[in-house]
């Protein structure tokens, strides 16, 4: 959160990452857009744009506008080859789209219901043939709940792309290695799934007998006639590519090239201008000129709400989801890849569409401000800032720590759990201030059942309740994001506190150590408990080495998002170290009792052991809470 509109810029920014009415109907009053002149909103995005790029240090960008079935306004800026000054062109420089990718899955997927091929209350196991999604669960997970986002399947990272685009796994073979269980009942709240949208493509391609790009391509990018437009990365996309760049040290560095293994949920590479015929044709209805991928009523289905996790708040449609800015409701889909941002916005009211990307790894706050100056532009009026008035505050039970849903519970990509920090909410009185994960607070007023409103902004936050009744869940506006409050002995404060205590002391101990035995051996003299202080320090080692061991390697990568293609050779020794060490802090904990048992040493030496000790136990229960021991990934 950097500004006001701090809850919309995190959901964005989560989603690195991060993230869900009847039919067409506004979230407030829809009034036709004031003005999209061509030659005046040209001037004004080429402001914006240029103003940005210097900014935000972005190599290149791209823009299409479409409304009522036509092209306002398209223009590339930059380069898509800084080395070689290629120049960006709208119509053939193709740009990774990312996770706009799951609107032409979800787009293949309502063609087939359209057919009545799929059912979207069949359990999907009875859709796969090669290997079944694991599900504890009496609640089958459905088609619904894939292109919904709701199916509640466990998130992994590890292993999603590989470097190797030619040599890419098939999607079965992928998908049978790496389907993630389901960790929730389904249709509870909204988790963002990759996953979960690229088992919906891989039944496509199972229902059709077709591989599902040659699905896409016969499908959706022939009958728009879609020139520049790959489901997945081959050598003509690649051809076309507009590079991904990093800006370091005062210059673009290339990013490596690279596939996503779970292909439907983020490998199309398409060009604004083909991206403007996509946007036309679903907001016409499915169909653009003479070309028609889905009929009336199915299109307006999968623009429709599907699924919220709180009825006050934006919701889930078939692949899109909805976004509120200032009073109008859009559907909207954003992409993010290891270097490109773009994000896909539609007002079927107004039928208006504006698709925008940049191939700068830097770019996300870039397509966030670009994105809400052209909304202030074309739809003028404030953000509806929260007024007193809804009786007795519900406030009670509110109160904690958050974190998103969206983790990995079974592999170490856990780990990125320490890493982001956490949502903090408090009362003041009869309202609630939000501290952001950037530090930012914010103060809240309630105006529904458990819905709080920020007083400047006007944005709102939601709470929902478990089975038992007790507030578990945070929502927000982006509804692919729900957070759940964190138990305090799992908060990563808490973990970060005691794994820098861990550290400071063992390494205090260590120089001890070595003192000691010094000593001990110019007296000639056999110290007691000499074993303990023996194994305290393997222990205290072990467990300073993985430390140290994990931050070099992340180091060592050109990006922390590297670990998408595997996990580095020395990271895999450090985990089966961190066995050992696991075995070590087990005798440890026994020997510690020993240690005042026998009554080694004085009081204070023995404190001094059993608060290590006690500390490195904990170590290597925080590493077993993020899967770090044994091979989890």
């Amino acid at each position: 959160m950097k500004t006001k509109n701090s809850i919309s810029r995190f959901s964005v920014a989560v989603l690195a990452v991060i993230l869900s009415l009847s039919v067409f109907q506004t979230a407030g009053a829809a009034d036709r857009v004031v003005s999209v002149e061509k030659a005046e909103l040209e001037g004004f995005m080429d402001n914006i744009i240029t103003e940005n790029m210097e900014k935000y240090h972005l190599p290149g960008a791209v823009y299409s506008i479409v409304q009522d079935g036509s092209v306002i306004s398209e223009k590339g800026y930059g380069y898509s080859d800084v080395d070689n000054k290629i120049p960006v062109d709208p119509e053939s420089t193709v740009f990774r789209v990312g996770s706009i990718s799951k609107l032409f899955t979800a787009t293949a997927v309502m063609q087939l219901k359209e057919r009545g091929i799929i059912d979207f209350e069949k359990d999907i196991n009875e859709y796969l043939k090669e290997f079944k999604i694991q599900n504890r669960y009496s609640k089958p997970v459905t088609m619904y709940n894939l292109i919904t986002h709701t199916a509640g399947f466990d998130d992994r990272w590890t292993g999603v792309e590989t470097a190797e685009y030619q040599n890419a796994p098939s999607l079965g073979e992928y998908l049978s290695k790496n389907m993630p269980e389901v960790i929730r009942e389904p249709g509870t709240v909204t988790q963002y799934s990759n996953h979960g949208m690229a088992l919906a493509g891989y039944i496509v391609e199972e229902i059709s007998g077709m591989p599902f790009e040659q699905y896409i391509i016969e499908n959706i990018i022939k009958p728009l006639r879609m020139k520049h437009t790959y489901p997945k990365m081959t050598q003509a996309a690649v051809n076309s590519l507009a590079r991904e760049y990093s800006f370091k040290d005062g210059s673009f560095r290339p990013m490596r090239l690279y596939e996503v293994n779970a292909y439907p949920a983020g490998s199309v590479c398409s060009s604004a201008s083909d991206m403007a015929v996509f946007m036309a044709a679903h907001l016409n209805d499915g169909t653009f000129n003479d070309a028609s991928i889905l009929n009336k009523e199915t299109a307006r289905e999968m623009h429709s709400r599907q699924f919220a996790n709180s009825p006050e708040l934006p919701g889930m449609c078939f692949g899109f989801y909805e976004k509120t800015y200032h009073n109008n409701r859009f559907i909207v889909h954003a992409g993010d890849t290891n270097g490109t941002h773009s994000f896909l916005l539609l007002d079927p009211v107004n039928q208006l569409g504006l698709f925008v990307s940049t191939n700068g790894a830097e770019g996300q706050p870039f397509i966030t401000e670009l994105t809400e100056q052209f909304i202030r532009r074309c739809y003028p009026g404030d953000g509806g800032a929260g007024k007193e008035g809804f009786g007795p505050a519900q406030i009670a039970g509110t109160e904690g720590r958050y974190r998103s849903v969206r983790y990995a519970r079974n592999t170490l990509d856990k780990l990125v759990l320490l890493l982001t920090p956490e949502t903090r909410v408090r009362a003041e009185g009869e309202s609630l201030t939000v501290q952001s994960p950037s530090g930012n607070e914010e103060r809240y007023i309630q105006t529904g059942p458990f819905v709080f409103t920020n007083t400047e902004s006007g944005e709102r936050i939601s709470f929902g309740k478990d089975s038992r009744g007790n507030i578990a869940y945070m929502f927000i506006e982006l509804p692919v994001i729900a957070l759940e409050k964190v138990r305090w002995y799992e908060s990563n404060i808490l973990h970060m506190l005691l794994l820098g205590a861990s550290l400071v002391l063992s390494l205090i101990w260590c120089v001890y150590s070595i003192i000691s035995s010094a000593r001990a051996k110019k007296k000639k003299s056999e110290p007691r408990g000499r074993f303990a202080k023996i194994l305290l320090t393997c222990v205290c080692i072990l467990n300073i080495g993985t430390l140290a061991g994990v931050l070099l390697s992340v180091l060592s990568m050109d990006s922390v998002l590297d670990i998408g293609f595997m996990l580095p050779s020395a990271m895999k020794i450090l985990l089966a170290g961190q066995v050992a060490a696991a075995a070590l802090t087990a005798v440890l904990a026994a020997e510690t009792f020993i240690v005042w048992i026998r009554a080694y040493w004085k009081a204070t030496g023995r404190m001094f052991f059993t608060l290590t000790a006690v500390l490195n136990i904990c170590f290597t229960l925080i590493m077993y809470y993020y899967n770090l021991i044994g091979i989890k990934y």
